[in-house]
């Protein structure tokens, strides 16, 4: 494809510019470029006609910079919200308590509302996948969810130590 070639080497640069104006890291600037000439590559039939594309390719580069601004500020904020919490040793013995605390919360929900919270977090299924596996309607899957993090977070208030619903959803697969 000479055409796409053309593209790539004529606005390769200014692209990796306008990144990094973004970004102000030269590796993202780079990889979000590569991303969006990645994405062409694989669009390029439907868009080499219809439509200009260095002004095409500027709009894709910039929505691309702005969702990766939206990542790092999500990550710089869970860290600082969280940074605390990861900086506490855990002793592996006291660890295997906590887990099996979790696993007996889990196991002690109403058997239905654990089978929804299981299939969502154990397997990844969605509300509607659920609701069609088990013959109920999403809404119903919701109100089970919502119950099952609602038992969670009252067990939490016995064992406040325990961040029961990470540690559930984290460790769902081992008790399925």
């Amino acid at each position: 494809m000479q055409v796409f070639d053309d593209v790539f080497r004529q606005n390769y640069t200014k692209l990796y510019f306008h990144a990094l104006s973004f970004l102000h890291d030269s590796q993202e600037a780079c990889d979000t470029v590569n991303d969006v000439f990645e994405w062409l590559w694989r669009n390029f039939e439907n868009y080499s006609k219809s439509v200009n594309l260095l002004p095409f390719l500027y709009t894709l580069v910039r929505n691309k910079c702005i969702d990766q601004l939206r990542r790092r500020r999500s990550r710089t904020n869970f860290l600082d919200n969280h940074s605390a919490d990861y900086s506490v040793q855990y002793d592996y013995d006291s660890y295997e308590e906590k887990i099996e605390i979790v696993r007996q919360i889990v196991l002690s929900m109403p058997e239905q509302t654990r089978r929804v919270f299981m299939l969502r977090y154990a397997e990844g299924l969605r509300y509607r996948q659920i609701a069609e596996q088990l013959d109920i309607s999403t809404n119903t899957v919701k109100t089970h969810l919502a119950k099952a993090m609602q038992i969670l977070r009252r067990e939490r208030k016995h064992f406040p130590e325990i961040e029961l619903v990470a540690i559930a959803i984290f460790f769902a697969k081992f008790f399925y």
